[in-house]
């Protein structure tokens, strides 16, 4: 099991310099990468939506005659 959440990847893992301490200051760059399964699909409009969208659209025509 990773030690981290998988959408991450490496981009670079490297040692910094020694700051004094007796550990070792360490630098890592991440790219944020949701996998396809992840991602959210885009909501789908039924009839009443859009008949609800067309009444709308149709009432702010009338109001800018």
């Amino acid at each position: 099991m990773p030690g981290h959440d998988t959408s991450f990847t490496l981009v670079e893992l490297r040692r910094l310099p020694n700051v004094g301490s007796d550990h070792f200051p360490v630098f890592a760059e991440l790219q944020y990468e949701p996998s396809a399964e992840a991602e959210q699909d885009a909501p789908k409009a039924d009839h009443e939506d859009r008949e609800e969208a067309a009444e709308m659209i149709e009432e702010a025509r009338e109001a800018s005659e």
